[in-house]
């Protein structure tokens, strides 16, 4: 399959993967979406790109970057691909596994999106992938790459650090949510994606960026407001404790943490309220699955 952007004189290489995505190495780099001509037919394509850190192969210039390259999504002859079920789709049949009905719900909800601010569901570093980002995914790390056939990122920190879901750690039909450093290590972080919502709640009474101080008004509203957008999906007990943390007085220690409980509190609660078989379980990436 060729794939042409509006300006024919640009060739856009691309190899198709089980008939639903197609990748595309491009330049000059672009992060942002875009729409291309399919040939033949002139029909569309929705493409985004999947790396916005282009880099250059060892003893290549100018023209070619490798590893910077578009996904393409739900390719068809007439149809511009941009919506998010299309890209589900996709995630389901690469990585064999169904995303749980939570997270639908919430990103048809339009809460992954930053530009929803006043209907975003905010946590200290943390960036919500998109279903085309996530469907486009690969393993950077070529040291990693072979056996982390089970990682399916959702969200990301500045920094690169990914919470994804391991589909081969499954309880209920659901995968569990992991945390993988971007090193070599990773650890069970919630048994579904409704406890990595609940645990993430905790961690901001622990200690948060959303607060510039302890009475910032405006960063204490984007936590209620995180709060309220998860608690009707949480179970009495897990609303309960987060509405008695809401009353509680922020404070900042002398580390400039603003926070209204300890670490070793919020790790007890954690302890207590999602205690499952794999929880903190340490895992290296860098080696098969055990």
């Amino acid at each position: 399959m060729d794939l042409f952007s509006k300006d024919v004189s640009t060739l856009w290489a691309a190899t198709l993967v089980e008939e639903s995505c197609a990748y595309l190495s491009h330049w000059p780099p672009i992060a942002r979406p875009a729409s291309l001509r399919r040939k033949p037919g002139g029909g569309k394509v929705f493409a985004c790109c999947k790396d916005i850190r282009p880099r250059l192969p060892q003893g290549k210039r100018g023209f070619f970057v490798d590893s910077h390259t578009w996904v393409v999504v739900n390719c068809t002859n007439s149809s511009l691909c941009e919506t998010d079920v299309d890209a589900i789709d996709s995630i389901e049949s690469r990585f064999n596994f169904r995303v749980p009905e939570l997270y639908r719900i919430l990103l048809q909800n339009g809460h992954f999106h930053p530009k929803n601010s006043e209907n975003y569901l905010a946590f200290t570093d943390n960036l919500w992938m998109s279903p085309v980002e996530i469907a486009g995914y690969e393993v950077l790390d070529e040291v990693q790459a072979p056996f982390k056939t089970w990682c399916v990122p959702f969200a990301v920190s500045a920094r690169r650090d990914e919470w994804a879901w391991r589909t081969d750690w499954i309880i209920d039909d659901e995968p569990s949510i992991v945390f993988c450093e971007r090193g070599p290590e990773g650890y069970g972080f919630a048994p579904d994606f409704r406890g990595f919502l609940y645990r993430r709640l905790l961690q901001e009474f622990a200690g948060t960026w959303l607060l510039e101080k302890a009475d910032d008004k405006k960063g204490q509203a984007v936590l209620i407001r995180s709060v309220n957008i998860v608690k009707p999906y949480l179970p009495p007990k897990w609303r309960d404790r987060l509405d008695e943390l809401l009353e509680k007085p922020w404070r900042e220690s002398e580390h400039g943490v603003i926070s209204v409980i300890t670490f070793d509190e919020c790790d007890s609660i954690i302890e207590n309220d999602l205690s499952y078989q794999h929880m903190n379980e340490k895992f290296w990436q860098e080696e098969p699955p055990r």
